[in-house]
This record gives C-alpha cells, sequence and structure tokens, in this order.
C-alpha cells in the first residue's frame, strides 16, 4: 500500500480522483529540471509537453528515466484538511540503482541514500 497526500487544488488531484490510478516518480539526482517543472504552477498545462512517458501497468504515466517508479490503484480516498489522502494498492513497481532525488528545506538534495545497491 502507498499513501500520498494531494492538495484538491492540485492539477493531478481530479485524475486520480476520476481514474482511480495514480503512479508514484521517484526522480534521480540527475532530473532537477523535471522536478521543478512539475512544482511550477506557471507550468501546469504543459507539465508533460516534450517529456518521454511510458504508461504503467494501469496507464498512468511513468516518467522515461526514473530512478523508480510505483503503479497503483486506488483504494480509499480521505478528506483531511486541504488535502485529498489517496491510499493505493501497489500492482507494480521497478527501481534502478542509484540516489533519489529529494527536497528538503526549500531546495533539492542528496539524501545520501541509494537505491537498488547491494
Amino acid at each position: 500500500m502507498v499513501l500520498v497526500c494531494v492538495n484538491r487544488e492540485a492539477s493531478a488531484h481530479p485524475i486520480i480522483s476520476q481514474s482511480s490510478v495514480f503512479c508514484v516518480n521517484i526522480l534521480s539526482k540527475s532530473q532537477t529540471e523535471i522536478a521543478q517543472r512539475f512544482a511550477d504552477h506557471a507550468r501546469r498545462a504543459d507539465r508533460f509537453s516534450g517529456l518521454r512517458t511510458h504508461p504503467a501497468v494501469t496507464g498512468a504515466p511513468v516518467i522515461d528515466g526514473s530512478l523508480a517508479y510505483v503503479d497503483c490503484r486506488l483504494s480509499e480516498e480521505h478528506t483531511a484538511g486541504t488535502h485529498t489522502v489517496f491510499i493505493g494498492e501497489v500492482v507494480d513497481c521497478e527501481a534502478l540503482p542509484g540516489s533519489p532525488l529529494g527536497y528538503f528545506d526549500a531546495g533539492y538534495r542528496d539524501f545520501g541514500i541509494s537505491i537498488g545497491e547491494a
């Protein structure tokens, strides 16, 4: 199970609620530009423009080159203040070795962890 909290004013909110699927893409440190693109409210309409993706099992978009993804079918939805808590059942996932991109204290950074390394 995966839990994500989405602001009800976010463009993704009605898409998740109506389609009943979502995919969490975990970006690598080298994909800061993609993270900034999705964080920019002015780019809401063209976030996927020119971005290479492929459909996950559920049909939700997986960003090509993502370090990892978790593809989910929506199980539950709960209102919490200005957000909705979406709880999804994982139907597919994949991870490549590398360091995930993190965001903390108003900046993108490396948390010193790696995925998929033995």
